[in-house]
């Protein structure tokens, strides 16, 4: 994954046929982490499968932690019908990442998506991402903690039957009663789902904590914790290491470390003019 509490303990990270899961209330980070993790392999097949945002979004997030641009920024311009060239680069950086965003998929549906995508590269996909667990087969998932576990053992089967790795984001709570800003326990995750898995990371955010004052949430906006709360492999780290997760482009690092981005290199505002699509042609 490309970032030392993970990779370290599991001894090289994720392998195939090995599934993690990544626990978080709402709006701590959880589709920024998924993406930094795409960032740090570029030379991985990978499919994502959105099943909340639009795939439009997704690469507008990709392209502000890639190039190092605003993230409102480039969620502006990919609303519009120009090609802004910071998501040219992305798209030239990233030719082995296949997208969906078809609402309301199950995990069937995703292992077919799986093997047609690795037909049409030629290669196997090697890492999936989904995002997130509760809406795997539409709404009927959300309150149904049956089915979530359900769903969780299944994806379990999709890594083991695809030989990907996969991680699933899941959900813990609503982040409206001033959560997310504490460390979890492996079994925090709304409704379960964990048992399966072959590691669990759990992500908390102080920021998210509503008793801070302007002055102490200065100080701690961009920190969040990550947290390896099962490994099979070896052992877990449920303290939390401090990461730094920027506000302005959703790019992941350590505290202290210079962040590695594309061509156009944390530009505080977009100055250079938006281009129309290039012509792709039948590749289009």
């Amino acid at each position: 994954m490309g970032l030392p509490f993970f990779d370290k303990p599991t001894r090289g990270g994720i392998a195939k046929a090995e599934c993690a899961m990544v626990l978080a209330y709402s709006s701590v980070g959880k589709t920024s982490l998924a993406l930094n993790w795409i960032v740090n392999n570029p030379h991985i097949p990978t499919m994502f499968f959105s099943l909340e945002m639009s795939w439009r979004l997704v690469v507008a997030r990709l392209a502000a932690i890639h190039t190092g641009t605003p993230t409102w920024e480039l969620e502006a311009l990919a609303k519009g019908a120009a090609m802004p060239p910071h998501l040219v680069d992305t798209a030239n950086r990233y030719p082995l990442l296949y997208g969906n965003d078809a609402s309301e998929q199950t995990v069937k549906d995703m292992k077919a998506d799986i093997i047609a995508g690795g037909q049409k590269l030629g290669r196997p996909i090697r890492l999936v991402v989904i995002d997130y667990l509760e809406l795997i087969g539409g709404a009927g998932l959300l309150g149904k903690g049956e089915q979530v576990d359900k769903a969780a053992q299944k994806i379990r089967s999709l890594c083991k039957d695809t030989d990907t790795s996969v991680v699933v984001l899941h959900q813990v709570g609503k982040g409206d009663d001033s959560e997310g800003h504490k460390p979890l326990a492996i079994d925090s995750g709304k409704y379960g789902g964990h048992h399966p898995m072959d590691y669990v990371i759990g992500a908390y955010a102080p920021r998210l904590d509503r008793k801070l004052d302007e002055r102490a949430l200065k100080d701690v906006e961009d920190d969040i914790y990550l947290q390896l709360l099962k490994n099979r492999g070896g052992k877990a780290q449920p303290k939390g290491v401090r990461h730094h997760l920027s506000s302005v482009t959703g790019r992941l690092n350590l505290p202290g470390d210079v962040p590695q981005c594309g061509s156009f290199a944390f530009q505080p505002s977009l100055t250079t003019p938006a281009r129309p699509a290039p012509d792709l042609g039948d590749a289009a």
